[in-house]
């Protein structure tokens, strides 16, 4: 799923960003700064940009998906929400980070939908690095509220 985009089961698509492909990360640097940076309002709690690229460049290490409609054209699209999830090698475990999604869209699924993609990236890159399965995920919790 990797720099593509595909329909969702509900209303809205997904991307999975792919940091070597210039639309995807044009999209990415869109929903960092509408939607996460807003969701995550201070500073020393959230993750740059720049270093998501930079763990990017290490392969089957970090999903990031975004949800919205006509992702394919960043400067059109419409962003509902952005996940992240991080793949730890070293214990083959897998941490889902952050969830943000635009309160204009709460209640409609993305956030559980987010969450079974990011399991089925954990999954699979675990599998990358050799792995049956996974040994762990584990849940990072913040509500800036």
């Amino acid at each position: 799923m990797t720099g593509q985009t595909q329909p969702a089961e509900h209303p809205s698509e997904i991307h999975s960003v792919d940091s070597g492909d210039p639309l995807s990360r044009a999209l990415l640097t869109r929903a960092y700064y509408e939607i996460y940076m807003p969701s995550f309002p201070i500073v020393s709690e959230r993750d740059s940009l720049q270093a998501w690229l930079d763990i990017m460049a290490e392969k089957d290490r970090l999903a990031i998906l975004i949800a919205g409609h006509d992702l394919n054209d960043p400067p059109r699209a419409t962003i509902k929400a952005l996940a992240v999830a991080f793949y730890l090698p070293e214990g083959n475990t897998g941490q889902l980070s952050d969830n943000a999604i635009n309160p204009r869209y709460h209640g409609q699924g993305l956030g559980k939908m987010l969450i079974r993609l990011r399991v089925e990236a954990l999954e699979a890159m675990a599998r990358a690095h050799g792995h049956d399965r996974i040994n762990g995920i584990f849940l990072e919790l913040n509500n800036p509220d």
